[in-house]
């Protein structure tokens, strides 16, 4: 959804990811056997919350040659188990990744706005469908190709991802 092949695209994708990965508590790589160039990634962080360990997905990239085949799906599922992990967490523009954390946990709105400042919320905004990050990513969409992301990007009222606004995603994970 990203079109790099401009300089300040490539150096905006750079920032995302660095700043995805450089303070994050654990950093799972991916890499395809034959060549061993990686092919994914996952930044988390562990939050502990009373008797709890919260799972808070900060950044996940696939490549695009593995997409659809419920490659997301299962890597996240088997970190989060390795993690033993109680609550999956995290902030997202898109549907896919929304419908991914509802694969894997039970959504629950009440937890969102109580887990929304742990997992770095910085404008939490209350909607009827659950909490948001208003301008999470600034003024803009994360993703350069606005046109092209609308077609999944998540559609609320009082939410707009052209706008830089996140939903905050907080569920329990099914065991």
């Amino acid at each position: 959804m990203r079109d790099i092949s401009d300089n300040e695209e490539y150096k905006n994708l750079f920032l995302d990811v660095y700043n995805h990965v450089i303070n994050c508590d654990r950093l799972v790589t991916f890499t395809n056997p034959k060549t061993l160039d990686i092919e994914a990634f996952l930044s988390v962080s562990l939050i502990q919350l009373q008797e709890e360990r919260i799972y808070h997905l900060e950044g996940i990239i696939i490549d695009s040659s593995l997409c659809g085949k419920d490659f997301s799906y299962q890597i996240l599922r088997q970190d989060i188990k390795d993690c033993k992990a109680d609550i999956l967490a995290f902030h997202t523009q898109s549907k896919l990744m929304e419908n991914l954390g509802k694969k894997l946990s039970i959504p629950n709105i009440k937890l969102a706005e109580s887990v929304a400042d742990l997992i770095n919320t910085s404008n939490t905004v209350l909607l009827e469908e659950g909490p948001i990050d208003k301008g999470r990513y600034g003024v803009t969409s994360l993703y350069g190709d606005v046109e092209k992301f609308s077609e999944i990007a998540i559609q609320r009222e009082g939410f707009n991802f052209r706008n830089g606004d996140a939903i905050i995603y907080v569920g329990r994970v099914m065991k």
